[in-house]
């Protein structure tokens, strides 16, 4: 009984050997027809990589709530620059704490429907600097808000220089992608 357990453990280990070369083999032969190289001991083979292509992306349609700047310092130290918005009281608090002195009603969203985007009071050295939404783009992963802050300058005019502080509030739509900022520094000549 032993020596004919051992005839089948052989058997079993002798036909997996086999079908293993001969998928080795197929594999070498299929990698020779494409021209992908193999190395000298023919134990590896190396595929071509394919190269990594950007995700497609999209541009999403974004709509501006209220964008203005506030000479006074805001109430309270925003620890981030941009917030996501999903919940209509925090809205309402970030709306309100921007412009302390505002007597205008506080805009009302459909957050079922809608996202907003804070990006929050900085401080700025004059009037001339601002911040807005240049784009916003939607890959497979995520959706990608690109911040420009831009500045205006000319030779023939003078700023006051004093702080401000400007922010803006936009609406896009609904996801569950994961949204991502980047930040573009522009100047433009007047």
């Amino acid at each position: 009984m032993k020596s004919y357990l051992s005839f089948i453990t052989l058997s079993v280990i002798t036909m997996g050997a086999i079908s293993h070369q001969a998928i080795a083999q197929e594999t070498f032969a299929q990698d020779a027809k494409l021209g992908a190289p193999i190395n000298a001991d023919r134990t590896e083979f190396i595929r071509p990589i394919k190269p990594i292509r950007p995700s497609p992306s999209k541009p999403v349609d974004f709509k501006e709530i209220k964008c203005k700047s506030n000479y006074s310092a805001p109430l309270v130290n925003y620890k981030n620059k941009y917030e996501v918005v999903t919940d209509p009281h925090r809205f309402l608090d970030l709306y309100l704490q921007t412009d302390n002195n505002s007597q205008e009603p506080a805009p009302v969203i459909d957050f079922d429907t809608t996202t907003v985007i804070a990006l929050l009071p900085q401080p700025r050295p004059n009037p001339s600097y601002g911040i807005r939404v240049s784009h916003v783009d939607e890959t497979i992963k995520s959706i990608n808000v690109n911040v420009e802050y831009y500045n205006y300058i000319s030779d023939d005019w003078a700023v006051i220089q004093v702080v401000h502080y400007p922010y803006c509030f936009y609406a896009v739509p609904k996801s569950k992608k994961r949204i991502l900022f980047t930040e573009t520094e522009n100047t433009y000549p007047i």
